[in-house]
């Protein structure tokens, strides 16, 4: 399925809880998902792998449609196009290469007329479009990486200056603390935001501004 891109919603699952979903862009790759969907929700699943929960992701192929609308959908087609084969089954309604595996996976071989097929696998079909599951075991390295999730908790930083609690002197910005935003230019306003926050608070402008502030109420 490299090289597909496709809209769906991702659900992911630690220890078999529901932590986090989005919907988008998905990119199916050779190393496993990507877009930005999958940039939403790793964070969590980076967190999980670390305590060593069992991962893994719920794909919804078609999120435009609920669960019983597809069912309706996939049996209506079923009935009205028995003499399609297997293989071009969904053809308009997903990518070719992508159709054939949810098809394999719902027990449908490419080779046989539709007629053939039992209502059950058209069943079993709809479940594999809306929830193809896919266990997640790693997220790429940090040389990959447009953000990261980790470094130092915001709770021992003043948020009016951003210096250390903990190491006079010592200011932490961006990507150094625990801070991660979604997709949308919010890490790189972090960055700006917080950079300009320490390089004044570093260089006394701060206290100057304290200062005037004072003379001005006076």
């Amino acid at each position: 399925m490299a090289g597909i891109r496709t809209e769906a919603r991702l659900t992911l699952f630690a220890d078999g809880k529901e932590t986090a979903s989005d919907m988008g862009e998905l990119q199916l790759t050779d190393y496993g998902i990507s877009g930005i969907p999958t940039f939403q929700i790793s964070r969590y699943a980076a967190k999980a792998l670390d305590r060593h929960q069992e991962v893994f992701v719920f794909v919804d192929f078609l999120p435009s449609m609920g669960e019983k609308e597809l069912e309706d959908f996939l049996l209506a087609r079923w009935k009205m196009a028995g003499y399609r084969m297997g293989e071009d089954f969904l053809t308009g309604v997903l990518n070719k290469k992508l159709a054939a595996v949810l098809m394999k996976r719902a027990g449908i071989p490419a080779g046989i007329r539709m007629s053939e097929v039992k209502p059950e696998a058209i069943l079993t079909l709809s479940r594999q479009i809306h929830g193809f599951r896919a266990a997640v075991r790693e997220t790429k390295p940090f040389a990959n990486a447009q953000i990261c999730c980790g470094g130092v908790d915001t709770k021992e930083v003043r948020s009016d200056t951003m210096e250390s609690k903990i190491v006079p002197g010592l200011y932490l910005t961006g990507e150094l603390l625990d801070v991660d935003g979604i997709c949308g230019g919010y890490n790189l306003q972090w960055a700006w935001s917080s950079g300009s926050l320490a390089g004044i608070a570093a260089s006394g402008r701060q206290n100057i501004k304290e200062r005037e502030r004072t003379y001005d109420s006076d």
